[in-house]
């Protein structure tokens, strides 16, 4: 006479048919970020985006469909991606110390930037194509370009009103020069290769350098 099925039987049915429809169940509840950390070894491995929604799925122990479910397409896995870095980014920021110059703030402002962005050298290249195609922006674009213009506009204005920098020109659109800065001194840079810490440090700080460079007006005559 044939045995009823055990509980471990029934679950693990209830898992195959809850990974055939693309569905957690049970303990695929946690499919979520397996998928977000596998996409994250996957593209930090291999400093590209050239990364199959196969290969993903293999890499986090999931069924394909399951990254469909979470994130729609791997576009959305990858915009998740970069909100990670973007909180990370805020919370490091809303945490600097405060200090007594503008000089200051800039540089330690745009060490934090590097910092927290090399943790991550995936992110160097989605974000540079966000940057760089403006038509193609999403929402977290955006917010991350928002976020880089609003804090590097503060620290500049508040350096012209003290001082230390020179004013800038009325017609300079500094809510567009921002980002551009931060991608062409930060993130193209740490995109080329997988960089130490105290690399990061002195690149960083090189970067600062000719940011104060150009706003305090030290430019030789010659």
């Amino acid at each position: 006479m044939a045995q009823p099925p055990s509980g471990n039987d029934n679950e693990s049915r209830s898992r195959q048919r809850g990974l055939r429809r693309g569905r957690p169940t049970g303990s695929d509840r946690s499919a979520r970020e397996r998928l977000l950390d596998a996409a994250r070894q996957l593209l930090s491995e291999r400093g590209s985006i050239t990364v199959t929604v196969r290969e993903i799925a293999r890499r986090a122990g999931v069924h394909p469909a399951l990254l469909h479910y979470y994130f729609d397409s791997k576009a959305g896995l990858y915009s998740a991606l970069v909100e990670r870095v973007h909180e990370r980014l805020s919370l490091a920021l809303q945490a600097l110390p405060l200090v007594d110059s503008a000089a200051a703030r800039l540089v330690q402002w745009v060490r934090t930037c590097a910092d927290v962005i090399a943790e991550d050298p995936y992110v160097c290249h989605l974000l540079l194509q966000e940057f760089v195609q403006p038509e193609e922006s999403t929402s977290l674009a955006h917010s991350i370009r928002e976020l880089i213009s609003t804090q590097l506009r503060d620290i500049v204005v508040e350096g012209a009103h003290s001082g230390e920098f020179q004013a800038l020109e009325p017609a300079v659109p500094l809510g567009e020069v921002a980002p551009q800065l931060i991608c062409f001194l930060l993130l193209a840079p740490l995109e080329a290769a997988p960089h130490s810490a105290a690399h990061v440090r002195a690149w960083s700080a090189q970067a600062a350098r000719l940011v104060l460079h150009g706003l305090q007006g030290e430019v030789s005559s010659a």
